[in-house]
């Protein structure tokens, strides 16, 4: 079995033979040199001094990364942003190369990847004189989901089947004992062994610090026995950067000496990298080296001159001291985050004098330095196993690898891979509900039971995340999909059945179902995240293929890549934006390339953006919502300071907020519990008497949590009311009938079980914590076994603001205000429409729109006609906008925005697949609403079915038909129909104009998807437009669309419209108590 290993420097061949002693060793470097020719390996590193914008290293660094995720990328190459496997989903990096004199070709890292891995395979081969097929491949601990899955592309590019992606540190381990016989013993002798059990336990950290990154492995080791406990460590530090750290030092110094020379120019600093790469692998075994770099000044000279300095070792550790001293920093998260399951397990915290042995692995970690820095972190270290560092992770995957195949017998593999980071799902206000935690061993799986957050809603979308963030800002997006087809139910009925499954690899999928309808619908999140779909990925196969079999004389091998053109969207990460969201879309029809004698001609494209969040309009929805809230304070000695300031300070905005048909009550408890406010409408009167109860709040003594919460929710439930019971406390109950945590839960369980069923009321519990001083265990289980809300972590004021817009929802009435979105065309594109419910005004190239602050939806949508002006040839971008979005955040008093950019490219070079749902479904919004309009008014009923059928047709021919507000448009044309076909054809039409108001629905009329309130008003702005722009059929069918839609007084926004508003908020109700399985629910 041929093991490879990616450490972002070279690829290490480990071939499991007894007492082998061959360990070769390949450059991770793949060339396009000057004549043509593809390079691999150390052809390519004797060439890159001379061709280093064609010669691509350490590609590991773009594995599964957006471009924005280190915007710097200090290469000799170029690296641009560019859609990932043309989704819309991310923007990944990837490297442009020069091709012949003029052109630009675009290479992918996971291409770049599979060139080495297949060179290195073709080496095994020769060795072993069989096919290579199997293999395993060793990736940083710290690796991600989507760089995971990113590797594993590379291996089936490559034409290898990846049997199994492992962990570096884990496996050096592995090496380090399997070598020496320690783990070459069956699992099952071990289990049974009493003397395996009665050995010492030895704590080790594995130091992996190689040319990409900087990885740490805290294991348990005991007798044949260990265990990974958890990692850390930072995949953006290692070698690499010491490297251009001594090299920008090194260019300072000869600057100094030579100061006549040229020495920026890419081709001396390539060679200047490289020497000092050199010089760093020397000084880790000597005092000195002399570094010499060839000069050669090609304006006055061809013969070469040696720029020389004498480099010591102090030299050098003072250069890249600070960039040593970073690597060690991980260290103390990697021991904090190992201090709570340690001690849950083994009754004992773990501190850096508790740890043992040392593994030492990757070249960097043997700089010396960096072992003094490592050994005085960890002061009783008795075992440094530093043998053979550079090659030790390959030789344990060889090793694991030979026992996966039986060559060595182990019995059952030991599990010793974990969960890098958190895996979650976003659930109301992206909040993140943790799915799998930090360090979970795997093969796992999990279940959620999932419900609905609205009523009627038909679909919900599974947004997953990976990171320890708390919001969906602060984690990694992985992908999404949607559930559709939930029949219209009351909000909490529906239970969609969720599974997470994290399988060998470390590749996670997911798969929800609800009853028999979607039964078996599953998706693997990294087909649209972190993987390539199948049809990019043979694709690249087959260019591998090419780029490595011999090329006809005078073919270039970079003409087989790809043409380096911007894809139809690329999205700019927004600065971030805490309650509003901005996105942009586009679609294309078939517009062919324009005719070169009508240089002027413009072509036409449709445009969408979106603002998110908007909060739903209380005035116009939920005024007649009833909401009963109950503070629950606690006022005992541990509140004292910050936390009851704090607390003060945000309940008097939330009493400010409130609305008449809103009621307040208060309870507050120390020893005893006190009801300071019976439930109370809130006028102005009972809202002064409670301001001045929160003025009023002293500190008492102990903690009668039980007391205080019975209390409060005893007067939730005889409310009679929906109710939202607020919790704030730091747990730590030492006062009142009950004290321990387990008997505080089961006995308000209890209790509320039995005042559910008395009352009927419908209440939840959100509790919150301070300042990371509280019981977060208790204040979790009381949110999700009690009361079905949230436990909300706080650590400032304004989180804390904004954390009680989440959880009270319509008793906030606004969340932002002065809100304002503008449009400017940054090359010569122009808007030629805009179709918009928005006020807006033209500042000169710049459209503004005047965005309310409350909404009648979540989403709204901006529909743009574009004209796109002509280009030269297909491989360049038409047009660049920029999309900003600017507002003030009313519960924290800060401006706040985000910013997208997006190209339009020529239709001709882009794919099918890169046509929006989203528009799509916009687009047929209006023309239902249009031929709506026409039926309404037709001559007779023959004509008025015709035009209904054929929107109904259109619908079901578009590539949104199965998509929720396409579903939707296609019951309500169902149903008028009907009416049309079957009823008085008089009263049929009347029917039809009233489905184009709110009117609809006030007589009766279920929700329609194209209602907004009739004070909305259509919107259409025209802009200069270039005489000599020569119209398409396609282009005159659009005119005539949007023609019809001037018309209408009512922009058709869906008022129900589900896909952008209640679908996508999901409600987590799983490992409840039985009994309240019909309310509870994470928000």
């Amino acid at each position: 079995m041929v093991i490879i290993k990616e450490d972002g420097t070279r690829q290490d061949i480990g071939i499991y033979v007894d007492d082998s002693d061959v360990d070769p060793c390949i450059p991770s470097i793949v060339a396009f040199a000057q004549n043509g020719e593809l390079l691999v390996g150390e052809k390519a590193l004797r060439q890159a001094v001379v061709n280093p914008h064609s010669t691509i290293y350490e590609v590991k660094r773009l594995m599964g990364r957006s471009y924005y995720d280190d915007p710097d990328h200090k290469f000799v190459y170029r690296v641009r942003p560019t859609l990932k496997s043309h989704s819309l989903k991310g923007v990944r990096a990837a490297v442009e190369i020069p091709c012949g004199k003029f052109r630009k070709k675009l290479v992918q890292p996971e291409l770049i990847s599979a060139l080495i891995l297949r060179h290195v395979a073709d080496h095994a081969q020769r060795y072993f004189g069989v096919a290579v097929k199997d293999v395993v491949i060793s990736v940083p601990a710290q690796f991600d989901d989507a760089q995971r899955k990113a590797t594993m592309d590379a291996g089936l590019i490559a034409g290898l089947n990846p049997v199994k992606i492992v962990n570096e540190p884990t496996v050096a381990v592995f090496a380090a004992n399997s070598l020496t016989e320690k783990l070459l013993a069956a699992n099952d002798e071990i289990d049974n062994s009493e003397e395996e059990k009665q050995r010492h336990t030895i704590w080790a950290v594995v130091a992996d610090i190689g040319g990409g990154t900087t990885d740490y492995a805290l294991m348990q080791i005991q007798g044949s026995f260990y265990k990974v406990i958890t990692t850390d460590g930072d995949k953006t530090l290692g070698g690499r950067e010491i490297d251009i750290r001594l090299t920008e030092e090194m260019t300072r110094i000869l600057e100094k000496k030579y100061s006549h020379f040229n020495l920026n120019s890419s081709e001396f600093q390539q060679k200047l990298r490289i020497e000092c790469e050199n010089a760093k692998i020397v000084l880790s075994e000597k005092q000195q080296y002399s570094l010499t770099v060839e000069y050669v000044d090609q304006g006055e000279r061809t013969e070469s001159l040696p720029l020389e300095h004498l480099l010591t070792r102090v030299e050098f550790e003072e250069y890249v001291s600070g960039i040593l001293e970073a690597m060690i920093k991980p260290l103390h998260s990697l021991l904090t985050r190992a201090g709570g399951s340690i001690t849950e397990t083994f009754g004992q915290g773990i501190k850096a004098e508790n740890i043992e042995d040392l593994y030492l692995v990757g070249g960097t970690s043997q700089i010396p330095k960096l072992k003094k820095l490592l050994l005085s972190y960890f002061s009783n270290v008795k075992n440094v196993r530093h043998k053979d560092p550079v090659q030790l992770v390959s030789r344990g995957a060889a090793a694991f690898g030979a026992a996966l195949t039986g060559l060595v017998q182990v019995g059952k593999m030991p599990r010793i891979d974990a969960v890098p980071l958190p895996i979650s799902i976003a659930v109301d206000m992206d909040d993140m509900h943790v799915i799998f935690e930090r360090n979970r061993l795997y093969p796992c799986i999990e279940k959620r039971t999932l419900t609905t957050y609205t009523n009627n809603q038909n679909a919900i979308v599974i947004e997953v995340y990976e990171g320890e963030g708390r919001t969906a800002d602060e984690c990694h997006f992985l992908g999404e999909f949607e559930l559709s087809g939930i029949p219209p139910l009351p909000k909490n009925v529906p239970e969609i059945q969720a599974t997470f499954k994290i399988d060998t690899n470390g590749i996670l999928s997911v798969k929800a179902s609800y009853g028999d309808m979607v039964k078996g619908m599953k998706l693997d999140v990294y087909s649209k995240s972190g993987g390539m779909i199948g049809k990019t990925r043979d694709k690249m196969h087959l260019i591998l293929s090419q780029l490595m079999s011999p090329s006809s004389e005078g073919q270039a091998k970079c003409e087989l890549l790809e043409d380096a053109t911007p894809m139809s969207v690329i999205p700019v990460k927004p600065r971030k934006s805490n309650v509003l969201k901005l996105s942009v879309d586009s679609k294309y029809d078939s517009v062919k390339m324009v005719d070169s004698s009508d240089p002027n001609a413009l072509v036409p494209a449709i445009g969408m953006v979106t603002v998110k969040g908007l909060v739903i309009d209380y005035d116009s929805v939920t005024k007649g919502t009833n909401l009963d809230i109950v503070l629950v304070v606690d006022l005992s000695g541990s509140m004292a300071g910050v936390p009851i300031s704090t607390m003060k300070t945000v309940i008097l905005h939330l009493i400010d907020s409130l609305k008449e048909n809103h009621r307040l009550g208060i309870v507050t408890y120390a020893t005893n519990v006190f009801r300071n406010l019976e439930l109370v409408s809130c006028t102005a009167g009972n809202m002064s008497r409670a301001r001045d109860i929160v003025n009023d709040f002293w500190i008492m003594s102990s903690t009668n949590l039980y007391g205080g919460l019975l209390s409060g929710l005893e007067m939730a439930y005889h409310g009679g009311r929906r109710s939202r019971v607020l919790l704030f406390t730091d747990g730590h109950a030492n006062d009142g009938k009950w004290i321990e945590n387990d008997d505080i839960i089961r006995e308000i369980v209890r209790e509320t079980t039995a005042l559910r069923s008395r009352t009927q009321a419908q209440v939840m519990l959100s509790t919150f914590g301070y300042l990371g001083k509280h019981d977060e265990l208790l204040l979790k289980k009381l949110a999700t076994y009690v009361g079905g809300g949230t436990y909300n972590f706080v650590n400032e004021n304004t989180a804390l603001a904004s954390t009680f817009a989440k959880v009270l929802g319509d008793a906030i009435h606004t969340i932002a205000e002065k809100i304002e979105l503008s449009i400017t065309p940054l090359d010569k594109v122009q808007i030629v429409e805009a179709i918009t419910n928005f006020q807006t005004r033209q500042e000169s190239e710049k459209l503004i729109f005047e965005i309310p602050s409350t909404a009648d939806q979540q989403s709204r949508h901006i529909l743009l006609r574009l004209a796109v002006p002509p280009t030269t040839e297909p491989s360049i971008h038409a047009g660049l906008y920029r999309v900003e979005l600017a507002y003030t955040n009313t519960l924290t008093e800060r401006e706040e925005g985000s910013e997208e950019y997006f190209y339009v490219a020529r239709t001709e070079i882009l794919d099918v697949e890169t046509r929006s749902r989203d528009v799509d479904e916009q687009l047929n919004r209006v023309f239902v609403a249009r031929q709506i309009e026409l039926a309404s008014k037709a001559e007779n009923r023959e004509k008025s079915v015709e035009l209904l059928k054929e929107a109904y047709d259109k619908i079901q021919k578009s590539d949104s038909k199965s998509h929720t507000l396409s579903v939707c448009l296609s019951e309500d044309l169902e149903q008028l129909i009907q009416d049309v076909e079957q009823g008085d054809f008089n009263t049929a039409k009347k029917s039809l104009q009233d489905s184009l108001t709110s009117h609809w629905q006030e007589k009766g009329g279920r929700g329609s998807c194209y209602v907004t309130r009739k004070e909305d008003k259509l919107i259409s702005i025209f802009t200069s437009l270039n005489k000599s722009h020569k119209w398409s059929g396609t282009d005159i069918r659009l005119i005539i669309i949007l023609a019809f839609c001037s018309l209408i007084v009512i922009v058709f926004i869906g008022y129900t419209y589900k896909k952008k508003s209640g679908q996508s908020k999901i409600v987590s109700r799983d490992s409840l108590n039985p009994a309240n399985n019909s309310r509870l629910f994470i928000l």
